[in-house]
């Protein structure tokens, strides 16, 4: 009984172990679900982070397949979807150079993780700079299973980043090369944060010991009063000053300052130039001094005396110079202009073109120009002017008279007017003769007019100066003026003339010379109309002259004339057409007419279109 209590006993204590083990069993089954749905909440989760992540996150496999790549990782590479994306190789499709993955590698390996810039390629095949930080992956053994990295495209921000590097090293060589001293100076502190070489040599300390400095260490003015003019620059943004400044060795300069607030990586800065100016300062004190001796002529000279810089500020002017720009004294005039080019120039590319000629000539005579007086109006003045210089070569200031010559310029005006007159006095009296001409032979009514239209356009063609070609006009407009003392019956004869009847007609450009000669004509008007029939080899009439000894003016009228005459009806033949007549003078060109003018005349007519209307 004993043995079948205690064999009782150990089933019963087996059987509780194995109740307590199917306990535990389905404990540890309860867990696992319950861990398993931790875990796929956790990877749902990391999916979303993953995919919408504003980087681009990518996981690789050592072999240098892509894994994996959430949605801003193939948009950024330009690909449409996942899977195209997925099937790339990574040292042949995507990085720009292959080598960059097995340098990559080797730093991620070495480390474990690693931060560096690399160029890839987009689906377009363009590439792009981006900034990776990339993890190794490793199982339990320590092996790499797979590469976890953020991708971030910085082409744009590597592009801004190189132009304002070149910017600031084009700055910073124009400044350190510069033949001007220059400063670089903190307003707020007056700190002399960057000088340049020129500025070394000019005060004498050092590069290191000048940007250690302030610039109230140089300058002589007050400290209170320097940082005034600093916060004026800053406020105008630019400045323009007179100071005195001291150098290494004690000595003390006059210098003018030219200052300008400029941004340098979001901070202001006075960028400032500077220009010795001990010369002519003191070039200034010794014309002060100078001024005494002349002080009687300068004081009631009738002109208007003045010196100016060359930046356009008045050092002196008389009494006279005062009146004449309607100011009461010449301390008036001195303190109401600071800017001649702008106050006083009518126009002011007028002041830039006087100087142009000092700097050129080293004087102007009878420069003439508009001026505003005090009160506004305008007045005409004429300027003498010199330019004075110190022993180096450099413009102190400028010198010289001014002459009001409105009362002149009145006087030329109104002599245009009564010039204008005349013109046109001669012009009816032109008109006037030439109506007689064609009152005595009507059957070539027009004809001179015809001429003088083309002989125009002739010399219009060879450019010709507008002189020439209005002595032109007024020449082919009266040319057969002395046919008025050609009996009538010969010139309206409908047949062919006889020998003496010709030889009458042949005293016509004599009989135009005599006409006009006395005549207040333009000069050689009366000339070329008694050279309009000779011809080139000397067969022409009334003198017989040849080639150059025949005026220009005369040679295109006698080409203008016979294609005229040639082309148009007259009561003893018909008219022969253009066509023929251009090549009737052709085959006389360089024996009986000028070649270039025959020229001329021929492709007027048959390039440009001309006809006598």
């Amino acid at each position: 009984m004993e043995g079948t209590s205690r064999a009782h006993s150990e089933l019963i204590e087996e059987i509780s172990l194995l109740k307590q083990r199917i306990q535990k069993l389905e404990q540890s089954e309860s867990e696992l679900k319950q861990m398993e749905e931790v875990l796929q909440k956790s990877e749902k989760k990391y999916r979303a982070l993953f995919e919408e992540s504003f980087d681009g996150l990518f996981i690789t496999s050592p072999g240098g397949k892509i894994l994996d790549m959430n949605k801003k990782g193939v948009t950024m590479f330009g690909y449409d979807t996942k899977e195209e994306i997925l099937s790339l190789d990574l040292e042949k499709d995507v990085y720009a150079n292959p080598l960059d993955r097995k340098r990559i590698l080797s730093l991620v390996n070495g480390q474990g993780t690693a931060e560096y810039e690399v160029m890839v390629k987009k689906k377009n095949g363009e590439t792009m700079i981006t900034h990776c930080s990339l993890t190794s992956v490793k199982d339990e053994s320590g092996m790499i299973t797979s590469y976890r990295g953020i991708i971030r495209d910085i082409t744009e921000r590597k592009q801004t980043e190189e132009e304002l590097r070149e910017s600031e090293e084009r700055y910073r060589k124009v400044f350190q090369n510069h033949a001007a001293v220059k400063f670089l100076i903190d307003p707020d502190t007056g700190n002399i944060i960057e000088v340049n070489e020129a500025a070394v040599n000019y005060y004498g300390w050092s590069h290191e010991q000048l940007k250690q400095m302030k610039i109230q260490d140089i300058n002589t003015l007050p400290p209170e009063d320097v940082k005034k003019e600093m916060e004026m620059t800053r406020t105008k943004k630019q400045s323009h000053f007179e100071f005195r400044h001291r150098r290494a060795d004690g000595s003390i300069r006059d210098v003018e300052v030219f200052s300008s607030n400029i941004k340098l990586k979001g901070r202001d800065f006075l960028h400032s130039i500077i220009h010795d100016i001990t010369d002519r300062k003191q070039a200034e004190e010794k014309l002060k001094v100078s001024e005494d001796k002349y002080h009687s002529i300068f004081e009631n000279a009738v002109e208007g005396i003045f010196q100016t810089t060359p930046e356009g500020r008045y050092i002196s002017v008389n009494p006279a110079l005062a009146r004449m720009k309607g100011y009461d004294t010449p301390e008036e005039l001195m303190k109401g202009v600071n800017d001649i080019s702008k106050q006083t120039y009518v126009n002011p590319d007028d002041r830039v073109r006087y100087k142009n000629i000092l700097e050129e000539n080293g004087i102007v005579q009878g420069f003439e120009t508009q001026h505003y007086r005090k009160d506004g109006s305008i007045i005409w003045v004429s300027i003498n002017s010199r330019i004075v210089r110190d022993p180096a070569g450099r413009a102190l200031y400028y010198e010289g008279t001014i002459e009001d010559i409105t009362t002149r310029k009145i006087a030329d005006e109104k002599f245009k007017e009564n010039a204008e007159k005349l013109r046109k006095v001669l012009s009816g009296t032109i008109k006037a003769l030439s109506m007689m001409v064609e009152a005595r032979d009507p059957y070539t009514a027009g004809h001179q007019r015809k001429v003088s239209d083309l002989a125009c356009a002739i010399a219009q063609d060879m450019a010709l100066p507008d002189d020439t070609i209005n002595n032109i006009r007024i020449a082919g407009t009266i040319h057969d003026i002395g046919k008025i003392s050609i009996p009538a019956e010969i010139l309206s004869k409908p047949g062919a003339l006889t020998d003496i009847e010709f030889s009458l007609i042949k005293v016509h450009p004599q009989a135009g010379y005599d006409i006009l000669k006395d005549i207040e004509l333009p000069y050689p008007i009366a000339e070329i109309v008694l050279q309009h029939h000779e011809r080139l080899d000397g067969s022409g009439y009334p003198q017989g002259l040849t080639n150059d000894r025949i005026l220009i003016e005369s040679r295109i009228i006698a080409v203008a004339d016979v294609i005229e005459a040639m082309a148009s009806h007259r009561p003893y033949r018909p008219g022969c057409g253009i066509n023929p007549t251009l090549e009737e003078i052709e085959k006389d060109k360089g024996t009986l007419y000028d070649k270039k003018v025959v020229e001329v005349c021929v492709r007027l007519f048959r390039e440009k279109g001309f006809n006598f209307e």
